[in-house]
This record gives C-alpha cells, structure tokens and sequence, in this order.
C-alpha cells in the first residue's frame, strides 16, 4: 500500500488509541465518588486533600523542599531535514512516599508506578543539555485515584529517604565522572567547570542529609492503610490539578484528537483514489 495512505491510517488509529484512553480515564475518574481518608475503605479509591512532607526531601535541580520530584536531562539533535529534536540523556524521581491530608486524618501515598500530573516545572540549562523537573511541593493540592491498601504491600526497601538520598548521590557522582571522559558535551572549560561546581554542591548537600537521616529512627510501614498502585488495577492517577480541571483538558484534547483522526482518514481517502 502506498505509504502516502499508510501514514494517516496509521496515525488516525493511534489517535483513536488515545482517545479511548481518555475515555475511558475520564470514566473511572467520574464514576468514582470522592472518600474522605477518615473513612475510606479499602481498594480502588478517589482522594482529594493537600501534600504533607514524612521526611526531608529536595529536588536535585531547583533544591527545593518537596514531598515527590521528576527530571529529565535531554540533548538537543538536528535531523537531516533540519528539524529539531530532544534526546533523553538521563532520568529519574523520587520514590519516597508522603501523606494526603483532606482535614480529616492524613493517608499515606506511595508514588511509585503512578501517572502523574504536576503543573510545578522548572526548566534549566547544564551546559548543552536541558533539565525539566517537576515537583510536588507541601501544601499543594492533591487528586490521587489508587488502590487503598496496607503500607507494607506498597512498601519496597528503595522507597524510604535513606535509599533515595544514596540512589541520588551515586548519579550525582556518576554525572561528575561523566563530565571528566565526555568533554564534548560542554561548550568550553568555563562551562564545565561551573556545571561540576553545581554538582559537587549538590553531592555535598546531599552527604549532610544522609548523615541527618542516619541518625533519625527509621519509620517501618506495617499496618496502616495507604494509597499506592495496585496489582489487579492498573489505574493509578495523582495530580495537582483538580478533577474538574483535568476533566476539561480532557475532553479539550480528546475533540482535538477527533477532527486531526477525521482529516487524516479523509486525507487517506484521497490519497488512494488518486
């Protein structure tokens, strides 16, 4: 088949692809009724209150105090069309669980596996690659659809500060490793030398936590019910947009992602009846 009608039959399935997705995310989000944390019962569950920090954490871009992080370092690349394109170099986030609190108790949450929705992003420069990070900061709202469990079944042994402030701090030192073999990724001397300057803070910064952290006692999750992703069901949601607000560029993006899948077909039409 000719690929000038390929590519849009292609495209307009995949489009119809997401579309069921939203969908069918914007179903289980509306047929799911709000609980409060004093009374939630256990399995699949809406929750809606504010983040409130367990323990010490800081982003490793913008070092701010935050209950949960995401990064991305990219690369920038021009293809042979002269369009440009971005190249995951590296990422990573924070695992280290942090409660819900809607005023009338607090309910832990565990991160790990969710789809998240973070509308705090800082972008950087670290010398010719780019840094996204996202952040959930304390205080900020919370939407968080997951299964209601006990703490130890979403528990795992990376999750808690200690293992996320070591995890960090060996990327921190393999980045400065790789700065001293890839010289071409800097644009000069200068810029390398403020970069690894910017890191070796950063390890340094983090060598003080752990050692706070190793003398603090450890906090053991057993019996308490928390909110994580669970085994059987495969939704797992945790936003700092409100439902309605997501609801709506839902359903902005799924009409959106309607008429680009109706003009691609009509497109593949014509295309084969040329």
């Amino acid at each position: 088949m000719n690929i000038d009608v390929m590519v849009p039959i292609v495209g307009a399935l995949l489009l119809v692809w997401a579309i069921f997705f939203q969908r069918r995310r914007m179903s289980v989000m509306e047929d799911t009724p709000t609980s409060k944390v004093r009374s939630v019962a256990m399995g699949f569950a809406e929750l809606k209150g504010k983040a409130v920090p367990i323990g010490p954490l800081t982003s490793p871009v913008s070092n701010q105090p935050c209950v949960y992080y995401f990064y991305l370092v990219e690369s920038e690349y021009t293809d042979g069309k002269g369009r440009r394109h971005r190249r995951i170099v590296r990422q990573g986030g924070s695992r280290a669980p942090f409660y819900l609190d809607d005023g009338t108790g607090r309910i832990m949450v565990f991160p790990h596996g969710a789809q998240m929705n973070v509308t705090n992003r800082t972008e950087s420069l670290d010398g010719e690659l780019i840094v996204t990070e996202y952040c959930i900061l304390a205080g900020d709202p919370l939407y968080v659809a997951g299964t209601v469990g006990k703490a130890r079944d979403f528990a795992a042994p990376d999750m808690d500060a200690r293992e996320h402030y070591r995890l960090e701090l060996k990327r921190i030192k393999e980045a400065l490793a790789d700065a001293e073999r890839d010289q071409a990724q800097w644009a000069g001397p200068q810029a390398k030398a403020e970069a690894v300057e910017r890191m070796s803070a950063q390890a340094r910064g983090i060598e003080a936590k752990l050692a706070e952290l190793e003398t603090a006692p450890s906090e053991t999750p057993g019996e308490a019910l928390s909110v994580g992703k669970g085994e059987e069901e495969g939704d797992f949601l945790i936003s700092t947009e409100s439902e309605e607000e997501m609801t709506s560029k839902m359903e902005t993006e799924s009409g959106i992602a309607l008429i680009a899948g109706a003009a691609m077909v009509l497109y593949g039409m014509w295309a084969l009846m040329k």
